[in-house]
């Protein structure tokens, strides 16, 4: 999965969103391509969930080949629109959810083809995963969505900045204050 970088880049993903418009089934093909890994890492990273980030993420390219013809190009980036529709699928599940659904370390045991360290190795992982999202928890929504639109999605500060309506700096500032907080919270739990 490559970023777009450069204008060309951007003017192919321009070209492929006017012939999707158009139902070129080659050009959804291409965009759904070109964006699925940054949408599901984006998704995966707020749900924590691999099956309902797989259904979220083929849920947002449902709704981007439904209301695609709707789209401007004039307006905002492609992938602005696309993250944003991205981030309201999330927002529905989670209203759908009143719990995070998570899979219980007492299930690790009965799966007999791992070797015991595959499974500390899980666990390790498992709690350090966790350990951030808690952490995650304490951070500010902006903060939340800069880290995970930067992060998990793996969109510039320009990108961010757009899918969430905010000016560069502020994508910057929020950014830097998340890391450092995430830092701080992150250092007080290991100490206790």
């Amino acid at each position: 999965m490559k970023t777009i970088k450069n204008k060309s880049e951007q003017s192919k993903i321009n070209e492929l969103v006017r012939s999707a418009q158009d139902r070129s089934a080659p050009a959804i093909a291409e965009l759904y391509d070109y964006f699925y890994g940054k949408i599901y890492r984006y998704v995966y990273f707020k749900i924590g969930n691999v099956p309902d980030a797989e259904d979220l993420t083929e849920d947002v390219f449902v709704k981007m080949m439904e209301s695609i013809s709707s789209y401007q190009l004039l307006n905002v980036p492609f992938s602005s629109w696309l993250f944003r529709i991205a981030h309201n699928r999330i927002v529905d599940h989670f209203r759908k959810t009143s719990r995070k659904q998570t899979t219980s370390l007492d299930n690790i045991h009965n799966n007999t083809d791992d070797s015991s360290e595959d499974i500390e190795s899980k666990i390790d992982v498992d709690i350090s995963i966790k350990k951030v999202y808690s952490a995650m928890e304490r951070l500010t929504n902006l903060q939340q969505e800069v880290l995970s639109l930067r992060f998990a999605a793996g969109l510039s500060i320009k990108e961010t900045s757009l899918a969430i309506g905010r000016n560069e700096n502020a994508v910057k500032a929020a950014q830097h204050a998340a890391i450092a907080n995430l830092r701080k919270i992150l250092a007080q739990e290991t100490i206790t």
